[in-house]
């Protein structure tokens, strides 16, 4: 586990690093498909991975400060590196171990508060202690929950991350479990987000194209 500051950004760290997306790759060029905004067919484009990689560490016009480890957006950066490093060592029931809880309801509790989880909501009356339950949750939940990934958004999978959120929100007694909270929590600790609307309508058209984009296909 993280005995100080882990500042190395969570970009990739679930899905591959980008040492392991560069030796799969020729020319360091990235191709995925997107959708144009001009135009509804799928087009194949090339992406510059190193380029977009040292955009989104050092910062562009529309975020000048980066993946400034002093900066709002590392708060989702230490907040996952401490849950995935459990993940990583195969010790994530000792997330929620007497030595570790408060750590890691810290975490996550001013991961929620920079994220702005905490404005107009009744977790602004909580301390961190809080919390304990919902790390719980997440200390005993299926060890398959943390293997679901941008490839593999399917029926069941996401039926399993539904049943993972509503036993976070019964973890948060008195305070509203809106689906953004919910999904805050998710994205913080998995790296997964949770569709509304469950595998149909505009939820499911946003899954196939994630799927796409990261298989290539």
């Amino acid at each position: 586990m993280c005995g100080e500051f882990c500042t190395l950004p969570a970009l990739f760290l679930k899905i591959r690093t980008k040492e392991a997306i560069q030796n799969e790759l020729e020319n360091e060029v990235w191709h995925v498909r997107v959708k144009s905004s001009r135009n509804p067919e799928e087009r194949r484009i090339s992406m510059d991975l190193e380029a977009n990689l040292q955009s989104y560490l050092g910062g562009n016009s529309t975020n000048p400060d980066g993946r400034d480890p002093k900066e709002r957006n590392a708060s989702f950066d230490y907040c996952f590196n401490h849950f995935q490093s459990y993940r990583e060592s195969g010790k994530v029931h000792e997330l929620a171990s007497p030595a570790n809880v408060q750590l890691s309801c810290l975490h996550l509790g001013f991961y929620l508060a920079s994220w702005g989880m905490l404005r107009n909501s009744k977790l602004m009356e909580k301390s961190a202690k809080y919390l304990v339950p919902v790390v719980e949750v997440i200390a005993t939940a299926d060890a398959s929950l943390w293997e679901i990934d941008a490839d593999c958004y399917t029926a069941t999978n996401i039926q399993h991350l539904v049943e993972l959120a509503d036993k976070i929100c019964g973890a948060l007694p008195g305070v509203s479990g809106t689906d953004t909270l919910k999904t805050k929590i998710m994205l913080g600790v998995l790296a997964v987000f949770l569709p509304s609307t469950g595998p149909s309508g505009e939820a499911a058209n946003k899954i196939a194209w994630l799927q796409r984009s990261v298989s290539g296909r």
